[in-house]
């Protein structure tokens, strides 16, 4: 079974801006043995209004590429926590590379996504996980989604 084509607008996001906010806090931890940093996700967010309360209420929920993420927006006391991995090499060349297996460092964000926003693209073309796909087109269709493609 293959994905229904999605007219959903996912903002992907690219936190490498935040290398330089991760580095000297991973050097103040006495971590000082990988080359670099990053997500072990990649993100992307939808903005939707929701009209099933009193009255409409503004939405952005962060999902991954393979489909996890919260059914709550994010906002100040929901915030998104990105957890940061060590890395040694270029992951897109050849060997030798190699990452941490633990989480170095974690940032966490409740505002300012559209900052880090690199392109956008469709759901189903964001979403690779077939079955969490389906749960999201799902959930999202109780909502108004904030751009259409």
């Amino acid at each position: 079974m293959s994905k229904n084509p999605s007219n959903v607008i996912i903002h992907k996001l690219n936190f490498q801006s935040e290398l330089s906010r991760i580095i000297p806090r991973m050097a103040e931890k006495g971590i000082t043995e990988w080359v670099t940093y990053h997500p072990r996700a990649t993100y992307g967010y939808v903005d939707v209004i929701d009209h099933s309360g009193a009255s409409p209420v503004f939405g952005r929920y962060v999902l991954t590429t393979e489909g996890v993420g919260s059914k709550t927006p994010i906002s100040k006391t929901h915030k998104l926590e990105v957890s940061w991995y060590g890395q040694n090499g270029i992951f897109e060349q050849e060997p030798p590379w190699e990452f941490s297996l633990e989480v170095g460092v974690k940032t966490a964000y409740s505002k300012g996504l559209e900052d880090f926003e690199n392109s956008v693209t469709t759901l189903d073309r964001f979403i690779w996980n077939e079955a969490n796909f389906y749960k999201w087109e799902g959930f999202l269709a109780t909502k108004e989604v904030i751009g259409l493609a």
